[in-house]
């Protein structure tokens, strides 16, 4: 599992957000309200983005990368994306009402190295629904990640 040791030894350091600026502006325009990155590199720390600093103080604080149901949910199904709806909802008020919003998607790079993204994505349900119902948006929505991933 890729989040099991204590949080001091895996911890790496924040994603600046000048290397990404362009694509986060893109997935604000997009519909996305709250945005996440946690990347694992050759040296298996963690690196990390939280356009929320409150939730990026409580992941920090309480060890949430072992038990995050959005995280969780990507390493044990090695699903490319996760719909929140399809996770458990008690499991995810703490990032609902953190972040403000109600609904949203987990994704990730395909696992063919050891360093890979994860990203969380916090949304309105309206837009999500629209989301997820277009194979053109879900294409767009995947080759701006990949751009992430490249990019950090």
């Amino acid at each position: 599992m890729l989040y099991t040791e204590k949080l001091h030894s895996f911890i790496g350091h924040k994603i600046s957000e000048i290397l990404i600026l362009e694509e986060i502006k893109a997935l604000i325009s997009f519909g996305f309200k709250d945005i996440t990155f946690l990347k694992k590199n050759k040296d298996s720390k963690i690196n990390y983005y939280f356009s929320n600093p409150n939730l990026e103080k409580l992941y920090l604080e309480n060890n949430l990368f072992t038990t995050d149901p959005c995280t969780q949910a990507l390493l044990k199904t090695n699903a490319l994306i996760v719909p929140w709806k399809t996770l458990p909802q008690k499991n995810l008020e703490f990032r609902m009402k953190t972040c403000q919003v109600k609904d949203g998607l987990s994704i990730q790079t395909k696992k063919e190295c050891e360093f890979f993204l994860l990203g969380h994505l916090g949304a309105d349900e309206a837009f999500m629904t629209k989301l997820l119902s277009s194979k053109e948006s879900l294409e767009t929505l995947f080759f701006l990640f990949k751009k992430i991933s490249e990019r950090i």
